[in-house]
């Protein structure tokens, strides 16, 4: 579903030839929301590693506060920067309603 919002990642958006990490740390940068997905699945040293650098960017940038939406797949575990924040099972049947309230009401931040 298309919730209007420009989304960003790696696989779709780094091409050939480009320097991965300063794309990614670009995006990072200019990035006002991050969608973190919470899997038993994932490559948790990098997806930790950009997390926290998402997080320390944007305290930086907006003040001390970061706009995180953790999404949870297969009762995947939370890292430590994520444990108090609110998430949103995949399996939820409110799903897309959930993000887009939640994104609508953090791009306003």
């Amino acid at each position: 579903a298309d919730l209007g919002y420009e989304i960003w990642s790696s696989q779709e958006n780094i091409l050939p030839g480009q320097v991965i990490e300063r794309q990614i740390n670009d995006a990072i940068e200019n990035s006002a929301v991050a969608i973190y997905l919470a899997s038993n699945h994932n490559d948790s040293n990098y997806q930790l590693r950009e997390l926290n650098e998402f997080i320390n960017s944007s305290r930086v940038n907006r003040k001390d506060s970061f706009s995180v939406i953790p999404i949870v797949i297969d009762n995947a575990e939370l890292p430590d920067p994520l444990k108090s924040v609110m998430y949103v099972n995949y399996e939820d049947a409110n799903l897309y309603d959930k993000l887009s309230r939640a994104l609508s009401v953090m791009v306003k931040e």
